[in-house]
């Protein structure tokens, strides 16, 4: 039996890198980890986390399995607060950031899945976190892959 695994978010880090040079740092879960512990040097920063895959209508007919894949990853950005712009200036640099992560990715067919790749959409965004030293707003997206696979 031949099965993908999970989302590989690789491609969705260099999506960023190249649509969004304002972000210093661009990394993964295990840099979200440690920033989440550390706060990190360079912001804003961006970190990519796959939130959940399910799987949906299984049909399996003559030795052969279909299913569409359901994914939903969160896009975790990191900001320092600069106390020596005006809080305008600041949440305007905020806004500013936060949309130009949506608009690199909302559309976006990710590469690398076997079939059909949906397009990203954007599900929804909130602070997650902020204390004196990081913001943290955490924006979410869903795609999708069809997978196809001999059982």
């Amino acid at each position: 039996m031949s099965v993908l695994g999970p989302l590989d978010v690789t491609p969705v880090l260099a999506r960023l890198t190249a649509q969004v040079p304002e972000l210093l740092t661009v990394g993964g879960v295990l840099e979200y980890a440690l920033a989440l512990r550390k706060p990190p040097k360079q912001c804003p920063a961006a970190y990519v986390v796959r939130a959940t895959e399910r799987a949906s209508g299984v049909q399996p007919a003559s030795m052969v399995a279909s299913n569409k894949i359901t994914v939903n990853f969160a896009v975790c950005l990191a900001f320092a607060p600069d106390f020596d712009l005006s809080f305008t200036d600041q949440d305007q640099a905020l806004t500013t950031i936060e949309n130009k992560v949506r608009e690199a990715l909302c559309g976006w067919r990710i590469t690398g899945a076997t079939g059909t790749n949906y397009a990203v959409e954007f599900v929804g965004s909130a602070i997650s976190g902020l204390d004196e030293q990081t913001i943290w707003i955490k924006c979410e997206f869903q795609t999708a892959y069809h997978q196809r696979y001999t059982t």
